[in-house]
């Protein structure tokens, strides 16, 4: 018993670390057997006197859609706020019985849940369904094994703000950035014209510029991370050029440092501001004269920023999976969507999600989502843990100036290869 309680607290640290393919981990006891779909079914339609549980991270959308559920399906769902550990909870919780039916989650989790019998696939009619109505780049990052393992809920990417007090029409290339940036710099007043915070997510578009790809093109070689190539080298090249042009020390601009800068883009004293959508809220109260564009090219070549894609992945061991299934999809339809942008600004996946009104007339909506098309979903496997542990801080490095991009490169090599020696 010992031995299978320890396998759940290691999967629960891989969670933690963002991990992505962990090994199969049996269930904690020899009782806890996960009730399986039958796909046979000519219909899908929801258990009898089937009650759901819902652990959601957007309060006023999650109830709003289980009113919704309940009056076209019958079903009531119990809507509860669990934060950033819902991964976690689900890994200790689950096969004990006491995780939700439905739970949210990054598809950076999809192999470490499915691997451990965690998360059921989900159907293959509902499967069908999705590709008719989602965004196709939404549903590559939630499979695992030809399996989906969460239905795509909504996506997360950083886009390019500007003031257009400061800025007539944004700029397209980087070059053309680069060369109107010191006429506007006045560091000593907090003036920037480009802010970016320093950090290897904020920083993976200047890479991917170059043709980077970290973990191999579909982010998932386990084994390569690909800091040897020419390509990482020249990505680091483009690191250095933002911080020519960005006269600030980059500890004073770490992640952590977020909520200064973006207070500063509103009190107009910086140009341009890469950022997301969880910005919108505080910048549409602060009355500020904004606009949104994807990122601008370098040398000619597209500046591919990280994306998340939010699904709802199915509690293994429901006793609802047909009704926690339909949930989950109910969660992306058109009018879920229009809620899901209106209540909390998240960009939604569906495909018709760009033409509704609310998304279309606004200023951010249509932005996001042509960025989520191009950009790089977030690779999901194991080691992604070694790359945030060791890019930072040689980033922070390079920008600064303090590190050549090629021994920089060395570094990185060698820090992770370390990491590697120590598993």
């Amino acid at each position: 018993m010992m031995k299978k309680f320890m396998s759940v607290v290691m999967l629960g640290t891989v969670l933690m670390s963002l991990g992505g393919c962990a090994k199969e981990v049996p269930p904690p006891t020899a009782d806890a057997t996960a009730p399986t779909v039958e796909n046979t079914i000519t219909e899908l339609v929801p258990e009898e006197g089937a009650e759901l549980t819902y652990w959601a991270l957007r309060e006023d959308f999650a109830r709003d859609a289980a009113q919704r559920f309940e009056a076209e399906y019958g079903v009531p769902v119990n809507v509860e706020i669990v934060g950033f550990e819902a991964m976690q909870k689900l890994t200790l919780e689950g096969p004990a019985g006491n995780a939700a039916d439905i739970i949210w989650g990054k598809h950076e989790h999809a192999s470490t849940v499915y691997d451990a019998g965690l998360v059921l696939p989900i159907d293959p009619q509902i499967v069908a369904r999705l590709q008719d109505t989602v965004l196709e780049t939404s549903i590559a990052p939630l499979m695992v094994d030809g399996n989906l393992c969460a239905v795509p809920h909504y996506m997360e990417s950083i886009a390019v703000f500007y003031n257009k007090d400061l800025v007539d029409s944004p700029a397209t290339t980087f070059e053309q950035i680069m060369s109107e940036a010191p006429g506007f710099n006045d560091p000593n007043n907090n003036k920037f014209y480009y802010m970016s915070t320093i950090g290897g997510y904020n920083l993976h578009p200047y890479l991917s510029a170059a043709g980077f790809e970290l973990f191999g093109p579909d982010g998932t070689d386990n084994e390569n991370p690909g800091f040897d190539t020419p390509e990482f080298l020249e990505g680091l090249k483009n690191i250095r050029k933002l911080g020519e042009i960005l006269p600030v020390k980059a500890e004073d601009i770490k992640m952590n440092a977020g909520a200064f800068v973006q207070q500063n883009f509103i009190d107009g004293n910086i140009a341009y501001l890469v950022n997301g959508p969880w910005f919108l809220g505080q910048l549409n109260e602060s009355g500020l004269n904004y606009g949104i564009t994807q990122f601008p090219t370098i040398n000619g070549s597209p500046a591919k920023p990280f994306s998340a894609v939010i699904g709802n992945y199915v509690n293994a061991f429901t006793e609802y999976p047909i009704a926690a299934q339909l949930f989950a999809e109910f969660l992306t339809t058109l009018e879920s969507a229009e809620k899901l942008y209106t209540t909390g600004g998240d960009m939604p996946i569906h495909k018709d999600a760009g033409k509704l009104p609310a998304i279309a007339e606004s200023v951010a909506g249509p932005v996001f989502i042509e960025q989520f098309k191009n950009s790089v979903p977030q690779p999901a496997v194991s080691r992604m843990s070694y790359f945030w542990s060791i890019s930072e801080a040689i980033y922070s490095e390079v920008f600064d100036g303090n590190m050549t991009p090629e021994d920089a490169q060395s570094k990185m090599i060698a820090d992770y290869e370390a990491l590697l020696a120590s598993e």
